[in-house]
């Protein structure tokens, strides 16, 4: 799986794809949040979608980029996903093409 260059406190650190819980766009830079710290990077999140795994990670709104790999609690009904402490809300344009990729990962790949 590839890796993505991100830094913290100006150190570059290369992480995998896999240990990033969710990204949010931040001003004209990226957070990476993973389970042990945040990383940011000086991109966008539409940059970050032609670079990540489409079958791991999903972009439920205009500010977040998650991990399928990390929704510990998924409510179809008023559109928020938990994803470790944070909760973020699906938008509606993206919510029927967020349910059918998240059964797909759901059975193929968890």
């Amino acid at each position: 799986m590839e890796k993505i260059e991100v830094y913290r406190e100006r150190v570059p650190y290369k992480l995998y794809q896999k240990d990033i819980m969710y990204m949010e766009a931040v001003d004209s830079s990226v957070e990476f949040v993973l389970r042990d710290g945040v990383f940011r990077k000086e991109t966008s999140l539409k940059q970050l979608e032609k670079e990540l795994d489409d079958r791991l990670f999903f972009r439920v709104n205009k500010q977040y980029i998650v991990n399928m790999k990390y929704i510990d609690i998924h409510t179809y009904k008023d559109g928020i996903i938990q994803v470790g402490a944070a909760k973020i809300r699906v938008s509606v344009r993206k919510k029927k093409e967020f349910e059918k990729a998240y059964t797909v990962y759901d059975i193929n790949y968890r």
